[in-house]
C-alpha cells in the first residue's frame, strides 16, 4: 500500500482532503472525507485521463528527469494546460477583428445588414468576420472548459474566491456581448431575439414595432453598437481583478499554441465563411432557421419551456456558481506560519510564493536582520513552496507541519528498511497520488509515496535525510510545468534540485509528468535506479543514460497531434451553431400586430398646487391635474376576431407615480384569409369604446399591424 505522510490523529488539511485523501489507500486514514470531495475527485480522475491522452497524442512523456535537457525537449504540447492564456487570445482576437468590422458598419435599420454583406463581399473582410465569429464562440467553449477545471480540482475557495466569481461574471458578460453581436447584424436571427426582447418589454417592443418605426430607432442602434463595443473593454478590468492576487502574472498563451489557434481560426474561416441569415423583416412571420447554441440557444428553449423556466435554471446556476466558494470552502493546509526568532528576511519566501501572500516587513524585534517575512492569511492557499525554500525552516504550514511530514516518510523508510527491503522514496504533490500515478511497489520494492499539497513545498533536506535513512533512491514527481495547481512548484523544485548536484549524484531526480501516468513514473524509476547503481559501483559505466532529444520531424507531428484537442472543441462548436430550431410554432398561419402606446385618463383630478390665478388660465377641459401631472388609470384592450373574443390585456402606466404612458403589444396567430377583426379600449377605467371596427386580410407568414393613434382614437394599418 501506498503510505502517506499524515501520521494518525492528524487533522488532514483541505488540499489533502481533496486530492490525498480521495486516493483508495489514503481513504483508510481519513475516516471524515465530505461526500463532495469524493465526488470531486471522481470527477478530477476523469479530467486527468483526459488530459493524459492529449499528452500521449502530442508525444509527451516523463518531463524533466535527471536534469533539465528532456524538460526542455518533451515539455508536453497540451492546450488543456493553457485555458486561462488561451481565453486571453481568444479575447484579443475578438477585440482586434471587432475594430475592423466596426469601420465598415452602419447602424441603423435600413443599412445595418447591407453593411454586413458588404463586409463579407469581400475575402479580407469574410475571414475577418468569420475568424471574429469563430472567436467568439470559441471563447465560450474554452471559458467554461477553464471553470469546469478549477472546479474538478478544488481551485475556487478561499484564497482564489475572486478568481472564481471575476471569472464567471466575464463569462456573463462576454456572452451579453455575444448576443448583442447578433443582434447587430439585422437579420431573422435579430428578428427572432427583437420579438422575444419585444414580449419580455412593451416599450422596447413599440421601436420595432412595425418597419417605420424600426427605421426611426437607429439610436438605438448606436446604443447596442456602443455597449458591443466598450463592455468589452471593460473585460479587461475584469480580467485584472482574475488575476490581481497572483505574482508574475502570466497572461499570454506559448507562442505554440497561439499560433495553432490562429491557424485553426483562419481555416474555418476560409473552410466554412460565416453568412448572415434572411434579412429581418417585420412584416414576415419568422420561420425555421440555423442558431448558435453559445449565444442564442436560449430563443427554442424559451419557445418550449417558457421564459421563466428557462431565466430561473440560469439564475439558480449562476447563484450556485457564485456561492460555491463559501458553499463548499475546505479547511486549508495554511495559512503558513513564521517563526521570527529564525527568519533571516532572506526574501526567498516572499519571491517565491506565487499568490503574493508574505511580504517583508521591518523587525521589532531587536534581531540582527533587517526584515522578517509575514503572512496575509486571506491570500495564503497552503501550497507550501515557502516551506521548501526556506533554509532555516523558519516558516511552516499551520494545518500540515513540515516535521510531522518528514518524520512520517522516514519512519515508513526505516520500517520497510527493517523487514529487508530496498524501498523508493516519491514525493508527489497530492493530485497525483489521487490519480493512482504513483505505483505501491517497483522491482520488488515497496515505493515510499510523501503525498503534499505541492511538490514545490519538497525540501532538499528532506530527499538527502530519507537517501541516508536507507531509500534506495528518491524521486519528487509534480505536475506539468504549465499545469500546477498552485501555479509555480515545477519551476521552482526543478530549481531547488538542480542546483543540489549532490543530491542527483546520489540518486534523486525531478519529474513532471501528466496525471495518472504511472507508466512514466516506473520509467523514470529505472532510470533512476540504474544511475544509483552505477554510482555506487554496480555498473561500469556511471555516466547518465543518454537523454532523448526531440527531432525537428517529431515536434512538428507534435504540434499537429496538439491541435487534435482544438479540432474536436471546434467540431463541438461547429455542431451547436448549426442547430435547426423553429421561432414560431405558427409560421404556417399569419398574424395580427395591435401596438398600443397611450396615456389613460387622470386617477384624481385634484387642482392642489396651483393658485387660483393659474387655474383661471387653463384652456378650457384641461385641469391642473394633467398640467402637473397625477397616476393615471390602465389602458386595457381587448379584440375580436370574427366576433369571437381573442384576448384581453391590461396595461400598467409607467413612471414613478404611474404618471406615465402605457406600452401594450399583442401579435395572435390567425389563419390566412379576410377576417373581421373588432378592438376595444378603455382609458378611464369604466367606458370601453371601438378604436378598431373592420377587415383585416391576413396572408400566410406574414404579419399586419394595426398602431393606435392617440390623436385620432383609432388603429391604423401598417
Amino acid at each position: 500500500m501506498i503510505a502517506t505522510e499524515q501520521p494518525p490523529g492528524v487533522e488532514s488539511p483541505p488540499s489533502l482532503e481533496a486530492p490525498t485523501a480521495l486516493a483508495p489507500q489514503a481513504v483508510q486514514d481519513v475516516k471524515d472525507v465530505p461526500l463532495r470531495r469524493v465526488v470531486l475527485g471522481r470527477v478530477d480522475g476523469l479530467w486527468g485521463q483526459i488530459e493524459a491522452l492529449v499528452d500521449r497524442l502530442g508525444g509527451a512523456g516523463a518531463v524533466g528527469v535527471a536534469g533539465e535537457t528532456e524538460r526542455a525537449a518533451r515539455r508536453p504540447l497540451n492546450p488543456l494546460y493553457h485555458l486561462g492564456g488561451l481565453s486571453f487570445l481568444l479575447l484579443v482576437i475578438v477585440v482586434v477583428t471587432g475594430v475592423y468590422l466596426v469601420l465598415f458598419y452602419k447602424p441603423d435599420a435600413e443599412h445595418a445588414y447591407q453593411s454586413v454583406a458588404g463586409i463579407s463581399a469581400s475575402p479580407v473582410g469574410s475571414a475577418i468576420r468569420s475568424v471574429h465569429r469563430y472567436a467568439s464562440q470559441t471563447l465560450m467553449a474554452v471559458l467554461l472548459l477553464h471553470a469546469l477545471k478549477m472546479l474538478v480540482g478544488d481551485r475556487f475557495w478561499g484564497a482564489r474566491w475572486l478568481s472564481w466569481l471575476s471569472g464567471w461574471a466575464m463569462l456573463g458578460v462576454f456572452w451579453s456581448v455575444g448576443v448583442m453581436g447578433y443582434w447587430l447584424v439585422w437579420d431573422e436571427r435579430a428578428q427572432w431575439l427583437t420579438e422575444y426582447v419585444a414580449r419580455m418589454n412593451k416599450g422596447t417592443a413599440l421601436a420595432f414595432a412595425s418597419p417605420e418605426a424600426a427605421a426611426r430607432g437607429a439610436s438605438l442602434f448606436i446604443i447596442v453598437l456602443f455597449l458591443h463595443v466598450f463592455i468589452p473593454a471593460l473585460g479587461l478590468l475584469g480580467v485584472w481583478l482574475h488575476v490581481m492576487r497572483l505574482s508574475r502574472i502570466r497572461l499570454w498563451a506559448p507562442r505554440w499554441l497561439a499560433i495553432e489557434v490562429v491557424v485553426a481560426l483562419a481555416a474555418a474561416a476560409v473552410w466554412r465563411p460565416v453568412q448572415s441569415g434572411a434579412p429581418a423583416d417585420l412584416t414576415r412571420v419568422v420561420g425555421e432557421m440555423r442558431l448558435d447554441a453559445w449565444f442564442l440557444g436560449f430563443l427554442p428553449l424559451a419557445e418550449r419551456l417558457g421564459s421563466p423556466a428557462v431565466w430561473g435554471t440560469a439564475a439558480a446556476v449562476g447563484i450556485a456558481a457564485l456561492a460555491l466558494p463559501r458553499a463548499l470552502r475546505g479547511r486549508a493546509a495554511g495559512p503558513a506560519v513564521v517563526t521570527d526568532a529564525a527568519c533571516t528576511g532572506c526574501r526567498l519566501c516572499a519571491e517565491q510564493c506565487p499568490y503574493g501572500a508574505i511580504e517583508m516587513r521591518p523587525r521589532a524585534d531587536g534581531l540582527s536582520y533587517a526584515t522578517v517575512a509575514a503572512v496575509t492569511p486571506s491570500l495564503c492557499t497552503g501550497c507550501g513552496l515557502c516551506v521548501g525554500v526556506c533554509s532555516t525552516e523558519a516558516i511552516d504550514l499551520a494545518g500540515l507541519a513540515a516535521e510531522r511530514v518528514r518524520g512520517s516518510m522516514l519512519e515508513r523508510v526505516a520500517e520497510a528498511r527493517a523487514r529487508g527491503e530496498a524501498p523508493v522514496a516519491v514525493f508527489a504533490c497530492a493530485r497525483h497520488v489521487q490519480l493512482g500515478t504513483v505505483p505501491e511497489r517497483f522491482d520488488g520494492a515497496p515505493v515510499i509515496a510523501c503525498g503534499v499539497p505541492c511538490a514545490g513545498m519538497v525540501h532538499g533536506e528532506w530527499v538527502r535525510q530519507s537517501l541516508l535513512d536507507g531509500a534506495r533512491a528518491a524521486l519528487v514527481v509534480g505536475g506539468p510545468h504549465d499545469d500546477c495547481a498552485y501555479r509555480e512548484g515545477p519551476r521552482w523544485t526543478h530549481e531547488r534540485l538542480r542546483r543540489r548536484a549532490t543530491l542527483q549524484r546520489q540518486g534523486v531526480a525531478w519529474l513532471e509528468v501528466g496525471p495518472g501516468d504511472s507508466a512514466a513514473v516506473r520509467r523514470a524509476l529505472e532510470r533512476l535506479t540504474e544511475r544509483a547503481g552505477a554510482a555506487a559501483g554496480e555498473r561500469d559505466d556511471a555516466d547518465d543514460l543518454p537523454v532523448p532529444r526531440a527531432r525537428s520531424t517529431q515536434r512538428v507531428l507534435r504540434l499537429l497531434a496538439a491541435l487534435v484537442p482544438l479540432v474536436a472543441i471546434a467540431a463541438g462548436i461547429g455542431a451547436l451553431a448549426e442547430w435547426r430550431a423553429d421561432a414560431s410554432a405558427a409560421a404556417e398561419l399569419g398574424q395580427l400586430r395591435v401596438v398600443v402606446a397611450h396615456k389613460g385618463q387622470v386617477v384624481s383630478a385634484s387642482d392642489s398646487g396651483l393658485s387660483r390665478g393659474e387655474q383661471a388660465r387653463l384652456p378650457e377641459g384641461v385641469s391642473a391635474a394633467q398640467v402637473l401631472g397625477g397616476e393615471r388609470h390602465p389602458v386595457r384592450l381587448r379584440i375580436a376576431v370574427q366576433g369571437q373574443p381573442a384576448m384581453e390585456r391590461e396595461y400598467r402606466p409607467g413612471g414613478l407615480h404611474k404618471e406615465g404612458i402605457s406600452y401594450g403589444v399583442e401579435t395572435l396567430a390567425i389563419s390566412p384569409g379576410t377576417r373581421g377583426v373588432r378592438v376595444e379600449l378603455m382609458d378611464d377605467g369604466n367606458v370601453w369604446r371601438t378604436v378598431y371596427d373592420g377587415e383585416v386580410v391576413i396572408e400566410r407568414s406574414r404579419v399586419r399591424i394595426l398602431t393606435y393613434d392617440s390623436a385620432g382614437d383609432a388603429l391604423r394599418a401598417q
